[in-house]
């Protein structure tokens, strides 16, 4: 099954993932209407419900509400660029039911795609965040299961992912974190 995931497209991937999320909790799922001016949660994914020409912003996180022109404002799943619906009803997926994981696009899915299959066997993937400020993310893992402390390290995006590799398995940038950290 991975093999066919890693052949897919950021786009087809985040939607394949919210399409499984959505059967999930098809009794959560909550619908807005057209003009109710409902306050949606930075980042929810929001899929329109009315305009039956797929485009971009079919499916998209939403960014705000604009009183000033009195439209939603939603930013594309894979290119971040906005754009304003102003007659619209919405599907709304709420993001602590989606694994922010299979959210990233580009370099970053690949880094944590890395870095899972990385933290198999004897270590076990903890956590990866990305620093978009500093340009770098940090790994944790640690050795067992239950075992504490973990062990993490921090590098620069701007190394390929060849250098990346070399560094996870290389060891000699892992640092011991105490439990807690």
């Amino acid at each position: 099954m991975k093999g066919i995931q890693n052949q897919m497209t950021d786009r087809e991937r985040i939607l394949t993932h919210i399409i499984q999320t959505m059967a999930l909790h098809n009794d959560e799922i909550e619908y807005s209407y057209f003009r109710r001016k409902k306050e949606f949660e930075v980042g929810n994914v929001l899929i329109a419900r009315s305009n039956f020409n797929p485009h971009n912003w079919t499916v998209s996180f939403y960014d705000h509400y604009d009183k000033e022109k009195d439209c939603y404002v939603v930013k594309d799943i894979v290119t971040g660029k906005l754009c304003n619906y102003y007659n619209e009803s919405f599907v709304e997926i709420k993001t602590e039911w989606l694994s922010k994981y299979e959210l990233l696009v580009g370099k970053k899915y690949k880094v944590y795609h890395y870095c899972e299959e990385y933290g198999t066997g004897d270590a076990r993937f903890h956590s990866l965040i990305f620093d978009d400020e500093n340009n770098t993310f940090t790994f944790k893992n640690r050795l067992s299961f239950h075992q504490e402390p973990y062990m993490s390290i921090t590098l620069s995006m701007d190394l390929s992912l060849k250098e990346i590799r070399k560094e996870l398995e290389s060891g000699n940038s892992w640092i011991k974190e105490s439990k807690g950290e």
